[in-house]
């Protein structure tokens, strides 16, 4: 049995509290550990209309953008749902300072990073594209401190051979990579060398939502980079 609830996009001042609550919420960076799903249910029935399906999932459609989102398993949602969640408002053009729908593509608080990686360890920074470049210094992004003390493998070698990549290295660095709406990858090396297309393809493989959001991965001599030059860089790879 399928059950469906819709209501008109409201106007800014006729979102009640709550539901303004939930919106901060689901655009709030770090995401929340404790949003309850029927709290965004209301919102998104607030802001367009929410179907249940007997599949356990929900079709949504806002402003005319519609997607198919599964039902959380608890009463919370998760990281990732809220991530989604938060991707899908921002398309519809939704933001807590425009939740009429109306909010200029800048102004949907994205998360832009650039990752720093190498077989050693691997360093993610948030860019502002919106503030002044001139003097502007990069802050280091790991909301969750999935990062934390992460070091790889040392490279040594056996008959000649270096050591098996230990996978669970890259799949810290996407579990931290999560919340990210865009991602500037770059790394030193070729071929097998290059760490992030070692990461490139177990994000692709495993974490194809994360994969997704890849707008440029480069290969560039990142131990010569000033921190000027790796803004510079992940600045024009996002402006493009």
């Amino acid at each position: 049995m399928t059950d469906q609830v819709h209501e008109s996009t409201g106007k800014a001042s006729a979102m009640s509290t709550a539901d303004r609550r939930t919106l901060d919420a689901i655009f709030h960076h770090p995401v929340p550990h404790n949003l309850n799903w029927m709290d965004v249910l209301r919102l998104l029935t607030h802001l367009g209309s929410a179907e249940e399906k007997a599949d356990g999932k929900y079709s949504l459609t806002v402003a005319d953008k519609h997607i198919i989102f599964r039902k959380p398993h608890g009463k919370d949602l998760d990281a990732h749902e809220i991530t989604e969640l938060r991707h899908y408002l921002a398309s519809a053009g939704i933001s807590p300072r425009h939740p009429d729908g109306s909010a200029p593509a800048a102004e949907t608080n994205s998360t832009d990073v650039v990752a720093v990686i190498d077989h050693h360890g691997a360093k993610l920074y948030r860019v502002n594209l919106s503030s002044n470049q001139h003097g502007e210094t990069l802050r280091p992004y790991d909301p969750h401190h999935f990062l934390h003390h992460l070091h790889h493998r040392d490279e040594t070698r056996e008959e000649g051979q270096r050591a098996p990549e230990d996978l669970t290295f890259y799949d810290r660095i996407a579990e931290a990579l999560r919340e990210a709406d865009r991602i500037v990858l770059l790394s030193h090396g070729t071929g097998l060398s290059n760490a992030s297309q070692i990461l490139a393809d177990r994000l692709k493989k495993h974490h194809p939502n994360v994969y997704a959001r890849i707008v440029r991965q480069a290969e560039v001599n990142t131990s010569a980079m000033t921190e000027a030059e790796i803004i510079a860089y992940a600045r024009q790879a996002l402006s493009t």
